[in-house]
């Protein structure tokens, strides 16, 4: 199972400008078709330019906008071919789509990766306006049907009889339809959910043991998970609630059923997947049955991956990034009166209380920005800055180097953020250690990211004396410091642990110096030739690097290239010995 698929962002890169332009004109012109939705004109082209992304990000693998982008191109094709104009839905759902696919791809861009599990509902919305049928998020991940009524053992003891059973399936059934009216209509869903749970646990008391009764006892368990809130709620969970209504509809009218199966293909393991990801909490019904039922859980937790969904809905990159600046300038502003603050000693009202309003709204900040954990977290240290009001100086001494190092976590956990190594998930348990781990990886990342920036700068360096060397028809002047600045370049990144481009830098080096004191002692020689060469070595090296800085691999193949091009110049990089 792959909930996220990593993309090559070279090939996104290489097609981004134009797959962008194409994007930008499909949304203008299915805009201009809105205003105007008689003319036939402008639906062909949306449709042509819908047909060309589609297209493009099925090329470059980029298959959950691709996905979305087929479902969108099959609505407006059905309306072209059919001459039926789009209704009210299905226009509603075409502008959700139109708005959602730029952010996906600025999602995929950033973490690197494409989760087609994060477009399903808006691709649901538009297979349900379209009259098809809604596809399963496990469906999505691989995972193959596998029955879980036919492997467990686990059930309960019936207590009815058939006349009585009848007359309650109704009742409870009944009692459902009542649960999901009110969650469709988002009408206090909590109390809903309770109905429907409470429906589908009395069920299971009304059928025999066997795999009928595994099956409710699954559904009940699930249902369970979206009350605890665990699991949370979306178009295409509510057209699973349907289903299992349909399957009630269908045991109200025969009753003698059941104790069989409904016959819904992969409801069964749609149900399995979503208590598998529910991430159900100790001691509640859904735990103890997975439990009972010997039920693993799956790495996936619902709760982020629907964080991640809601992040995409909101603001776009440049927005965020424009609230991360915002919220990077008043952490400093923070640390700066908290300076302020551990020098003169003074803890009077006016001293503090600006800075407690920094940290209530930075918490407000995060919050809207769905990171709860750290808001809470922050919100408490204005809450300890606000009782060190009249305190005395030992007090304020002793506090406020508390407050200071948790508004540098703070910015460490956003840095790791913003790079996409650290998840809301993972910032839930805030143990001391977890915050020092948290922040000691971020330190670590900005030396690396400090080290890859320079190397690039080095290396562009002697690329351009290597340029200038040969314009200068072999003033061997301007290569006199190449090796020296690759052998700094190396050292780096052998501090670095980084061992294979360590070793590529090393022969770059021997080459270099090799090179410099032959051309001084018996002239230049073939040195364009040879340079030529070395520059390949040296442009792969400083791709690789590259990649490095705007994420956690690069491509080995890039250093491969690098090898070849140094052992075509007689340096042939030496592996490491084996241990």
């Amino acid at each position: 199972m792959q909930y996220e698929v990593a993309v090559n962002l070279s090939s996104l890169d290489l097609v981004s400008t134009e797959l962008g332009v194409t994007l930008d004109q499909a949304i203008d012109t299915f805009e201009e078709f809105l205003s105007d939705q008689d003319n036939s004109a402008l639906l062909e082209n949306c449709l042509g330019l819908v047909w060309q992304v589609a297209g493009t990000l099925k090329l470059i693998e980029v298959f959950g906008a691709a996905l979305l982008a087929r479902n969108m191109y099959a609505l407006l094709d059905d309306s072209q071919k059919s001459g039926k104009p789009l209704n009210d839905k299905q226009l509603e759902a075409l502008s959700a789509s139109f708005f959602v696919l730029p952010r996906y791809l600025e999602s995929v861009a950033a973490r690197k990766s494409d989760s087609a599990l994060m477009l399903l509902p808006q691709i649901n919305e538009l297979r349900l306006s379209h009259g098809r049928e809604i596809l399963f998020e496990h469906s999505l991940l691989g995972i193959k049907d596998q029955q879980f009524t036919s492997t467990s053992d686990f059930g309960v003891k019936p207590h009815a009889d058939d006349q009585a059973a009848s007359d309650a399936i109704k009742r409870l059934r009944h009692m459902y339809q009542v649960g999901l009216l009110g969650v469709i209509r988002e009408s206090q869903v909590e109390l809903h959910i309770r109905l429907m749970t409470r429906a589908l646990q009395r069920l299971c008391g009304l059928i025999e043991p066997g795999p009928a009764q595994r099956f409710w006892l699954l559904a009940s368990a699930v249902l369970d998970g979206f009350q605890e809130r665990s699991l949370c709620i979306n178009s295409t969970r509510r057209r699973l609630f349907g289903m299992l209504d349909k399957a009630l509809r269908s045991l109200s009218v025969k009753p003698d059923e059941r104790n069989t199966v409904p016959s819904v293909p992969g409801l069964e393991q749609e149900l399995y997947y979503l208590l598998q990801i529910s991430g159900a909490k100790a001691g509640t019904a859904a735990a103890r049955f997975m439990a009972g039922a010997g039920i693993e859980p799956l790495p996936l937790r619902d709760i982020e991956l629907q964080s991640q969904m809601r992040r995409m809905f909101g603001p776009g990159l440049d927005a965020m990034a424009t609230v991360s600046r915002e919220l990077r300038s008043e952490l400093r502003n923070a640390m700066d009166i908290l300076e302020i603050l551990m020098q003169s000693g003074r803890t009077d009202a006016d001293e503090i209380e600006p800075l407690q309003t920094i940290l209530l709204q930075l918490a407000g900040v995060l919050k809207v920005l769905s990171l709860p954990t750290l808001a809470t977290y922050l919100a408490a240290q204005a809450e300890a800055a606000g009782k060190l009001v009249g305190a005395g100086h030992t007090q304020a001494q002793q506090q406020l180097p508390g407050i200071a190092d948790a508004i540098l976590f703070i910015e460490h956990s956003f840095d790791k953020l913003d790079r996409n190594q650290l998840t809301a998930s993972e910032l839930e348990d805030l143990t001391p250690d977890r915050q020092m781990a948290i922040s000691n990886s971020s330190q670590l990342e900005t030396s690396r990211l400090l080290v890859f920036k320079e190397s690039e700068a080095g290396i562009s360096m002697s690329k351009r004396a290597i340029t200038s060397y040969v314009e200068s028809e072999y003033d061997i002047a301007h290569i006199y410091n190449v090796g020296s600045t690759l052998d700094t370049i190396r050292g780096a990144f052998q501090l670095l642990k980084m061992e294979r481009i360590t070793l590529v830098l090393k022969a770059a080096v021997r080459f270099v110096n090799d090179f410099t004191e032959r051309t001084a002692a018996h002239g230049s020689g073939k040195a364009q030739e040879l340079l030529e060469t070395l520059a390949d070595a040296l442009i792969s090296v400083e791709y690789y690097v590259l990649e490095l800085s705007r994420q956690e691999h690069a491509d080995d193949d890039l250093l491969t290239l690098a090898e070849e091009s140094l052992a075509a110049l007689g340096y042939k990089v030496q592996a490491k010995p084996a241990a």
